[in-house]
């Protein structure tokens, strides 16, 4: 979650960039793509490590030799970095009585080297390997039968969401999807089938509420939805009172379509 508005800084310049006038972004989109695996790196050794400032130098070092790793071997450095490395090299730094400023540098910078060149030379490939593997899978079930691919997708996603286990079992999927290629057939699903409805559900209150102040409430979670592809949540209090008629139409790419409804 801490490492989305990566991806999503990324996503809105892909966009932007299959604008004929702004077709020079897809540098820049290259130039994201290759910052990813620091991101998560730099966020996995934070959030491993009570160390802010060394354990975030020692994740950006070994993020930035994890690049060739993507996102997988980006985590994994972080976590080496953070997690393992700093924790061992900074008590041993102070057990030696070296000065803090020194223990500061020694234990971040070693630590994130280390870390970095172990996925650099040893893990990247392997990680790349099973990245690729993971987006090549939903591909070929996807070309094989779309509404198979769905269906498979929908019975996967319902036990993730009631288990409450949604964000740890689906998210890192739909990011390694994006990785590459900026989209993700798993955030579609996720977008008609979860924020498109409470879309709906929000919509329906605004058209024919109950009473004024369930249209002012439903206001903010609609636009919010539909600018920003989240907040599910707003339409909790409404999804057993919503009264109207939602239909959206997703042009999935080729001649796939995708309608979600909700009455």
């Amino acid at each position: 979650m801490s490492a989305l508005p990566g991806f999503i800084a990324m996503a809105l310049i892909l966009a932007l960039s299959k604008i004929p006038a702004l077709s020079g972004l897809s540098e820049v989109f290259d130039l994201l793509i290759g910052a990813l695996p620091v991101v998560i790196a730099v966020i996995a050794a934070k959030q491993v490590s009570e160390l802010d400032e060394v354990s975030i130098v020692a994740g950006v070092i070994a993020g930035v030799l994890s690049v060739g790793g993507g996102i997988i071997g980006g985590m994994i450095a972080g976590i080496l970095a953070g997690g393992v490395m700093v924790r061992i090299l900074f008590r041993k730094f102070v057990e030696w009585r070296f000065p803090m400023t020194t223990v500061n540098i020694a234990a971040g910078g070693i630590a994130g080297l280390f870390s970095g060149l172990l996925v650099y030379y040893f893990i990247a490939p392997i990680a790349l390997f099973i990245g690729d593997g993971i987006k090549q899978l939903i591909e070929l079930a996807v070309d094989f039968n779309p509404i198979l691919a769905g269906t498979i997708a929908g019975v996967l996603i319902w036990p993730a969401i009631i288990g409450g286990v949604y964000h740890a079992a689906i998210l890192p999927i739909v990011l390694l999807e994006m990785e590459r290629t900026g989209n993700s057939f798993l955030g579609a699903v996720d977008m008609v089938g979860l924020v498109m409805v409470a879309a709906g559900i929000n919509l329906a209150n605004i058209i024919r509420p109950r009473d004024k102040g369930e249209a002012a409430v439903a206001v903010p979670g609609f636009l919010i939805n539909l600018g920003f592809g989240t907040f599910v949540e707003s339409a909790t209090h409404l999804c057993f009172r919503a009264n109207g008629f939602s239909l959206e139409l997703f042009y999935l790419g080729g001649d796939r379509w995708c309608i979600s409804w909700l009455f």
